[in-house]
């Protein structure tokens, strides 16, 4: 990524660029620290807020779930991928991020910055998801497993640039690199396969400059613009290319882009165009089609004071943006816990019901009723009950072992007793369950609960009934 000639020509910027954005007032992570407690106290609340953020879980099927899991894992991501690695090392590369739409030509334009061919162009690309990251080779141990994102799997490249397996970074140490600089290509983030944007957007949390590329047919796009604006949000350090720009039109079309830009809050950024070009040789443009975004990257990494506006710029834009980020993971923990609640409510109160009406049974009488004052009535008027009452101890029982006919009516009557009273509770059991149903469904996303519910309860009761079942096939019916 040596520097070229500054001299205008089909690439020139559309808009005037400083070397690079300018510096936030707060100190960033890099070469000007803060003393070393101060350092140490400001990564035990990073590190104390990742705990706490790791340990949050969302219950499937209510509401605020796939938000919470979403905000969850893009602030543990960036936590773990971006802030924490900044905070303990003043020396990490400066990460350059070039993303963008499918077919900008993102793969072309980062051989060219380098110098050299790294990474593989072509109509394949969109249906893979092998990003490629250039580096100096003293810097490429840093970018190993132990350090930058690792729970990414990764190959360091040999040779000729040839794509990784799909989900692989690709490391590609380059003599053409400065020290203290990486360039990264990303997968699409327009691509039709949800986690290859999803995969991008984890590389944009862990850069410090994005380079974003879309075409002249693209840039409207809804996907283009929804990353944009999250570079807005989190005041993340940014340049801007518009490529395949035809020269009919050209003034018009890039006024336009312009004006998008302003009317999004990213006026600021630096901005560049690539005309539509058949200039290319070996995957890299020829002639000085992208000299011009090359001088700008080569300003922002040739110096070490503006290596650290930028990042300081990025890494202040992210700590600032935690301020809503997490408030806002807070209150979808909150709508998951207010739904909780309510759901315990419901099962509380109506099992309160339950035992409520259990009790009135037992107190009035009620349940002597059927089989059970059948029973009871059999042994009143066998005299049975008089002769239990009056006798006691070991021998009184035997007594009344001997004569098998009481024994019999006595034990008719204690098993109608518990058969009743079982179906007393099962009975105010069930009208629970049946009350617990109905205000579950009263609760956003509790029909799927009440669904799944059901569908345990009968998994659990056929279970039990073949359990129970004799051998003979006789038995309980399962439910």
């Amino acid at each position: 990524m040596a520097e070229a000639p500054a001299h205008g020509g089909p690439g020139e910027p559309v808009a005037p660029a400083t070397a690079g954005p300018a510096a936030p007032t707060a100190s960033g992570p890099a070469r000007h620290r803060a003393p070393a407690a101060e350092d140490n106290r400001f990564e035990r609340v990073l590190e104390s807020l990742r705990t706490q953020i790791r340990d949050l879980r969302f219950a499937d099927g209510l509401p605020a779930a796939e938000e919470g899991r979403v905000l969850r894992a893009d602030l543990l991501a960036q936590l773990s991928d971006y802030v924490l690695p900044r905070v303990r090392r003043p020396d990490i590369p400066l990460l350059i991020a070039v993303a963008g739409s499918t077919g900008a030509g993102k793969s072309t334009l980062v051989n060219s910055l380098v110098g050299e061919q790294v990474t593989t162009t072509g109509v394949r690309r969109p249906t893979t998801n092998s990003p490629v990251l250039a580096c100096h080779p003293a810097d490429v141990d840093w970018f190993s497993e132990s350090s930058f994102i690792p729970a990414l799997p990764r190959v360091r490249q040999q040779g000729l640039a040839m794509p990784g397996k799909d989900g692989m970074l690709v490391l590609a140490a380059s003599e053409a690199m400065p020290r203290g600089v990486a360039l990264l290509d990303t997968p699409d983030v327009d691509s039709a396969v949800a986690a290859h944007h999803e995969f991008a957007a984890k590389f944009l949390d862990a850069a410090d400059l994005w380079v974003f590329v879309t075409t002249s047919t693209r840039y409207a796009d809804a996907r283009v613009w929804e990353f944009l604006q999250v570079a807005r949000d989190r005041d993340t350090s940014l340049a801007v290319v518009l490529s395949r720009v035809p020269r009919k039109g050209r003034r018009q079309l890039l006024d336009h882009f312009g004006a998008m830009l302003e009317a999004n809050g990213l006026g600021g950024a630096a901005r560049f165009a690539i005309p539509e070009t058949d200039q290319v040789k070996g995957e890299r443009f020829t002639a000085n089609v992208a000299d011009h975004i090359r001088t700008y990257l080569a300003d922002v990494a040739g110096e070490a004071d503006q290596r650290d506006r930028v990042s300081r710029r990025t890494f202040v834009g992210v700590i600032d943006s935690f301020r809503s980020r997490v408030p806002e993971l807070a209150r979808q923990v909150e709508t998951q816990v207010e739904v909780g609640r309510a759901l315990r409510g419901a099962v509380d109160e109506s099992f309160t019901g339950a035992r409520r009406h259990v009790d009135a049974g037992l107190a009035d009488g009620s349940l002597l009723s059927g089989s059970l004052l059948a029973r009871w009535q059999e042994v009143a008027a066998s005299g049975e009950l008089a002769r239990s009452l009056r006798l006691r101890g070991r021998r009184a029982w035997r007594r009344r072992a001997e004569s098998e006919e009481r024994g019999q009516r006595v034990a008719a009557l204690e098993s109608a007793v518990r058969d009743s009273l079982a179906a007393l509770v099962v009975s105010a059991a069930e009208r629970a369950g049946q009350e617990i149903d109905g205000r579950w469904r009263e609760v956003p996303g509790g029909e799927e609960l009440v669904a799944r519910r059901r569908s345990c309860r009968g998994a659990v009761s056929w279970r039990s009934g073949s359990a129970r079942s004799s051998p003979s096939g006789r038995g309980r019916s399962p439910g």
